[in-house]
């Protein structure tokens, strides 16, 4: 009976310890570098995008990609799309953000603006803009006859990770220009229509804060 009782006590501590080394792997898994590891995209693929940068004006540092490297503008929720930092060593030069795994489910074409690309501090200011056609969403209204659905994100890139400090940053018939006053830096965003708008929104800190525009005329400054 003894012995009975002593197997049985020795099956419920197994089985209790089994179940809490269960429970504690769960809990391991998700924070391990093999969960969601990211692609790796070959030296042969980055010489080439670095110089293709070199033609643009200026320079580019991100681009689009897929998980084999190649570029990828348009929208496809079949193939993941990352955003690859040419310019960083290749063991954290690829991001991988939740915002753009949702605009390409959502069927966006979406194209980095390059030549807004602005540097304060550690951080990287981009616009990404995008676009679908009008009838995937019929709460949208167009800006204008036959245009799509146009937006525009500002982007804010540090460290690694990929931010969405602005969802409303443009989008159908925007330009946009950047402002250097002094150590001051920021963009003014251009929207044509029947009545043309501008607007400027200056890098604060870690704070991108939207003011009224009282140029007239000119170009950037």
């Amino acid at each position: 009976m003894k012995n009975m009782l002593g197997n049985i006590r020795e099956f419920v501590m197994r089985t209790i310890s089994l179940r809490n080394e269960i429970f504690i792997l769960l809990l391991v898994l998700p924070w391990s570098p093999f969960a969601g590891e990211l692609p790796k995209i070959s030296e042969k693929i980055l010489s080439q995008y670095r110089e293709q940068s070199k033609e643009g004006n200026p320079p580019w540092k991100y681009v689009l990609v897929h998980a084999d490297g190649s570029e990828a503008n348009a929208g496809s929720s079949a193939r993941p799309v990352y955003l690859l930092n040419i310019s960083a060593d290749s063991a954290s030069n690829l991001i991988s953000s939740p915002e753009i795994d949702k605009l390409v489910k959502g069927e966006f074409s979406l194209e980095l603006q390059s030549n807004t690309l602005l540097s304060q501090g550690q951080t990287d200011y981009i616009v990404l803009a995008m676009s679908r056609p009008a009838q995937n969403n019929p709460r949208y209204v167009p800006c204008m006859i036959g245009a799509g659905e146009d937006r525009a994100y500002l982007l804010a890139i540090s460290s690694g990770r990929l931010k969405v400090v602005n969802r409303f940053f443009g989008g159908c018939a925007t330009s946009y220009e950047l402002i250097r006053e002094g150590a001051e830096l920021g963009y003014r965003v251009i929207e044509e229509g029947q009545t043309r708008r501008t607007v400027r929104y200056m890098l604060r800190g870690d704070d991108v804060v939207r003011e009224p525009d009282y140029r007239k005329t000119g170009g950037s400054k």
